[in-house]
This record gives structure tokens, sequence and C-alpha cells, in this order.
């Protein structure tokens, strides 16, 4: 999303439907994470996991306030595109710590994995009905970029 962002460069609103489906994925994905894995995670290690579970939930305060910024920015204004990319990097370091870090000591946890991703899935889905987006088409949008990051 982030990079169709960049490359609707001058196209003001596609900017600012690919700027809201990002804020609206990570609404999602924070949700999904403190109502589901982080307390998981946080029952399976105890406090083995809790510095790494409180830096981790201290990154969605921080990626909360810029998507806040970007919602209220202005796509004719240099800031925006540089708040959007902020918040990018800001998704992307977040994401980067969790697989590198939390993911494996989910793993190591004993945690049922199957069954906390179909839990997630669930939710996944409701939070993205709740929010009038179509599932399927946010999932095929999702593996289209998968696709396309692959063939690269």
């Amino acid at each position: 999303l982030l990079d169709d962002f960049e490359d609707a460069d001058g196209d003001e609103p596609a900017q600012i439907e690919f700027a809201q489906r990002v804020c609206d994925e990570w609404r999602v994905h924070s949700r999904l994470e403190r109502e589901l894995f982080y307390p998981a995670v946080r029952r399976a290690l105890g406090e083995g996991a809790a510095r790494r579970l409180d830096d981790a939930q201290s990154d969605h305060g921080a990626i909360d306030a810029l998507i806040a910024s970007v919602e209220v920015g202005d796509p004719s204004d240099a800031r925006f595109h540089a708040q959007v990319r902020a918040l990018g990097t800001c998704i992307g370091r977040h994401v980067a710590a969790e697989e590198s870090q939390l993911f494996a000591l989910a793993r190591e946890s004993g945690l049922d994995l199957r069954a906390l991703g179909a839990a997630l899935q669930a939710r996944r889905e409701a939070l993205l009905a709740d929010m009038g987006l179509d599932p399927e088409v946010v999932l095929e949008d999702l593996e289209d970029d998968e696709a396309a990051t692959d063939a690269r």
C-alpha cells in the first residue's frame, strides 16, 4: 500500500485512498495484537516476554499518533507525504521486530499457533466487516502484493 501511495504521486484522491487503507489495516493489525496475540504470548511466556511485549505495545502508541496526523493531513502539503513515509518506516520497523523476536518466542512457547492463527483470522475478518471493508477484497490485494514481491 505504501508503494502504491508513492506510485500515485500527483493523484491526490488515490493517495488519500492508499493512506486511509494503510491506517485501516494498521487499526486491524493493532487490535488483533492487543486483543489476541500479545495476551497469548504473555500467558505462554510470562515475564520472559514482558519487555519485548511492552516495547511492541509502545510502538503502537507512536504509530497511532502518526496515523492521527495522516488522517487530518492535506495531500497537497509536502508534510503529508513525509508523514506517510514516516508511518511506513515505523510500521516496517515494528513488523520486523515482531517477526525477528516475538514470532520466534511464540514458536518456542508451546502456543497452539494454528488455533491462534485461526482466531486471529476470524477476528480480522470481523473487524474488517465492522469497518465496512470486504475481507476478501483486502485479502486479494494483499495476495497480489505478495505475488509481486515474490516475482521481484
